[in-house]
C-alpha cells in the first residue's frame, strides 16, 4: 500500500527507517496490511527513508521494528490547540485594556484634583 497519500492528510506520526533497512520494514508494511506513504522529497541525511504512517497502526510498527530489531528516528505530528492559545490571548487583552482603562482613569483623577 506505498504511496497512499491519504495518508499524509490524516492523522499520522513520521518514522524515518535506515536505507539499509527500508526494504525489509516496506515488506512487513505491505505484509501486514499497513498503509503508508514514502516522502521521495525528503533527503534526510541520504541514510534515512521517510515514512508516513497512520496513527492507528502505532502498535503494529512498534512491533515490526522490535521483530527486525530496526532502530529509527521519528518525527510526531503535533496539531497545536488553537483554543489554549486563544485564551492566552483573551488573558493578554484583558490585562492589556485593564492597564489602559487604569492609566485613562489616574490621568482624569489626575486633572480633577489638580485643577
Amino acid at each position: 500500500m506505498s504511496g497512499t497519500v491519504s495518508v499524509k492528510f490524516s492523522s499520522h506520526f513520521k518514522v524515518n527507517i535506515p536505507r539499509e533497512n527500508a526494504e525489509i520494514f516496506e515488506a512487513e508494511l505491505t505484509q501486514r496490511g499497513v498503509k503508508f506513504y514514502v516522502d521521495s522529497n525528503k533527503k534526510l541525511l541520504e541514510d534515512f527513508v521517510a515514512y508516513s504512517i497512520l496513527n492507528m497502526n502505532s502498535e503494529i510498527i512498534e512491533a515490526i521494528l522490535e521483530e527486525n530489531n530496526i532502530d529509527v528516528v521519528s518525527d510526531v505530528v503535533v496539531f497545536s490547540n488553537i483554543s489554549e492559545e486563544r485564551k492566552i490571548l483573551n488573558l493578554y487583552i484583558k490585562l492589556i485594556s485593564v492597564f489602559i482603562v487604569l492609566m485613562i482613569g489616574l490621568q482624569v483623577f489626575d486633572k480633577f484634583i489638580k485643577p
